[in-house]
């Protein structure tokens, strides 16, 4: 499969995804420090992360991939003797490799940020939000890969935005598990203490009880593994033009 990742990367050369992996997240961190410092500047700075940047730049990195082969009708792609399901696969891991490497510049920016200003998050606990945000965005990644191959990009960064705005509204409701965009932001609640509208969690209510920490995970892991089977069949169905 490395050789797979390897050959949509070379796909990038020279385009603007890789430039955005460190733009957005740097303009997530420039935000809450332009509108207010101190104690606010990581709670600004990892609301306006996972309900906004993230998923915006998760949607431009799958279109821009996909619009790569889309141009060409997929001609050149579907003559190579390989598996659709590998290429696509392929896609899949390279999207979430750029997205990965997006988190850690995120994670050593609003550390840096915590230090500069005044520390309310520790490191340790920045260290679990990055890898429990990483893993419950996932599932965007074939879903965005798959609306950019039928629709274009301006619609799916569209729906993208629209989807994950509704999941700051739904995170807060007792169904959040069954909305995907709602997941990120109802588990930063115990784990950050930050309520999805960018406020502290208040001590003595649900939202600061960790137990729904492992069922959020399990669920985003259920969603990424479903809507890969799913693209992964409605790309096989593709034809090159």
């Amino acid at each position: 499969m490395l050789e797979y990742v390897i050959s949509e990367t070379q796909k990038l050369k020279r385009t603007f995804s890789k430039k955005l992996i460190l733009i957005i997240p740097i303009l997530s961190l420039i935000l809450p420090a332009v509108l207010g410092a101190g104690y606010v500047f990581q709670n600004g700075a990892y609301n306006w992360w996972y309900t906004m940047f993230l998923p915006a730049e998760i949607s431009i990195i799958c279109a821009i991939l996909i619009e790569k082969d889309s141009k060409i009708g997929y001609r050149q792609l579907f003559t190579l003797p390989f598996k659709k399901e590998k290429i696509w696969m392929g896609k899949i891991l390279t999207c979430s490799l750029l997205y990965l490497i997006s988190c850690i510049v995120f994670l050593i920016g609003v550390t840096i940020g915590g230090h500069i200003f005044k520390e309310t998050i520790t490191v340790s606990r920045s260290f679990v939000a990055t890898i429990v945000i990483f893993v419950t965005f996932l599932w965007q990644v074939p879903v965005c890969m798959i609306l950019s191959s039928k629709f274009g990009s301006i619609v799916t960064i569209l729906i993208s935005i629209i989807f994950n705005a509704f999941g700051v509204i739904f995170a807060i409701k007792d169904y959040w598990f069954l909305y995907p965009s709602s997941i990120s932001a109802r588990l930063m609640c115990p784990i950050l203490n930050i309520l999805p509208n960018g406020l502290q969690v208040e001590a003595g209510t649900i939202f600061e009880k960790s137990n729904v920490i492992a069922p959020g995970i399990i669920m985003s892991i259920l969603y990424c593994i479903i809507f890969t089977l799913i693209t992964i069949r409605l790309f096989k169905k593709q034809e090159g033009k």
